[in-house]
């Protein structure tokens, strides 16, 4: 690695070099000629040693990152260690040895470290678009969420002197309580005790995708009729032309188009389609009578992340939504899906079972959830319904 006056030297030659390259220029340029013979040498050595002068520069810039990077490679980081650590503690409760890993006991279990629940909730909106894409609030107790129609904000022309007349908007809210559910996942202890396999990631998994299913299904159809979302929350509709037979032909494109501008110029830079993949392959597959497919161009089909899209906008699937455009389903959902809220407390609760389940030469695992859900901006959704 260079010293500073070695780098300082060589950056001061360069200059240098530089200074000799636009003298040849101006010279020629004053005395309207060509360059001559001993000119070029000079200008030819100039960008040689130049080229030289970078090449070392360059290099050790290079050893000096990788000198900073052997440095900073045996740095503790925190976080690492503490995932690691919560990850071994959890293990070693799982495979029953005495030892805790410095957890909490309880009466009938251990209460897992907050890493570990966080990791929970992060697997579910992995796999849940919905749930990645809704504004969650990690708070305990009531959250009340205030929201104002800004079209009744109203800017207008005033004259100097003249008071601005007041705006009739007012502020409303929706409250987001606290329900709890839960759920039971019992682990073959014989999994468990195979040294090949990190169970940690297995269990996180499992209850991650059961949290996902879970809350997907409940922001789409709220069959608890505890959760609220997308089937009392969205109110802006749009009507499916083929309702009661069902049918998705060429008219549908047009209700799709509709749709789509159901929803505020201001709130369509986020917005995304969400509909199940029956609904969304039969859209895909539909042809005119050349053969050709009626919807496509690369606003359609599959974008350069990979990802589905329609009309340029992402489309989300779900298993929970209606499989055909019938009478009365609410086949599509079109919108910005960070107007529906998520209240999640700070951690879900999960509690390794350490001998309910060892006459079965199981392990059982508890996870409890507080939650709740709304949509709290309306306007940024709207649905397709069969009427």
């Amino acid at each position: 690695m260079l010293s500073g006056q070695e780098e300082k030297r060589l950056k001061e030659e360069r200059l240098d070099q530089i200074e000799i390259m636009e003298n040849i220029v101006d010279t020629m340029k004053a005395e309207k000629r060509g360059i001559k013979a001993n000119e070029q040498r000079s200008l030819n050595s100039a960008k040689e040693r130049i080229t030289e002068i970078d090449s070392i520069l360059e290099g050790a810039e290079i050893r000096g990152g990788i000198e900073k990077m052997i440095m900073t490679k045996d740095v503790h980081n925190p976080e690492v260690e503490q995932r690691k650590a919560d990850d071994q503690a959890f293990l070693t409760l799982v495979k029953e040895a005495r030892a805790t890993g410095g957890m909490t006991a309880g009466s009938n279990g251990v209460v897992i470290p907050l890493s570990i629940a966080q990791r929970i909730v992060e697997t579910a909106k992995n796999v849940s678009p919905i749930v990645a894409k809704a504004t969650i609030w990690n708070v305990s107790g009531d959250l009340s969420l205030p929201s104002y129609d800004y079209t009744q904000n109203v800017f207008q022309y005033v004259t100097e002197g003249t008071a601005v007349t007041d705006s009739n908007g007012a502020f409303a809210g929706k409250t987001l309580a606290n329900f709890i559910i839960g759920s039971l996942t019992k682990i073959s202890n014989s999994l468990i005790n195979r040294s090949d396999i990190d169970v940690v990631p297995v269990i996180i998994r499992q209850i991650g995708l059961s949290l996902a299913l879970f809350l997907e299904g409940e922001l789409i159809n709220e069959t608890g009729a505890k959760l609220k979302g997308l089937k009392s929350g969205v109110t802006v509709t749009a009507t499916s032309t083929n309702a009661t037979t069902a049918v998705i032909d060429a008219k549908t494109v047009t209700d799709l188009i509709g749709l789509q501008m159901k929803v505020p110029q201001i709130h369509q830079a986020n917005c995304a389609w969400l509909m199940s993949p029956q609904v969304w392959t039969a859209i895909r597959s539909l042809t005119g009578a050349s053969g050709n497919l009626l919807i496509h161009g690369d606003d359609t089909g599959i974008g350069a992340d990979g990802g589905l899209v329609l009309f340029g906008k992402p489309v989300m699937l779900s298993d929970a939504m209606p499989t055909t455009l019938a009478l009365n389903a609410r086949g599509i959902y079109y919108g910005d899906f960070s107007g529906l809220d998520i209240k999640l407390t700070t951690g879900i609760q999960v509690k390794v079972l350490l001998e309910r389940y060892a006459a079965e030469y199981q392990t059982g695992i508890t996870a409890f959830q507080e939650l709740d859900s709304v949509v709290g901006d309306p306007s940024k959704f709207a649905v397709l319904i069969g009427k």
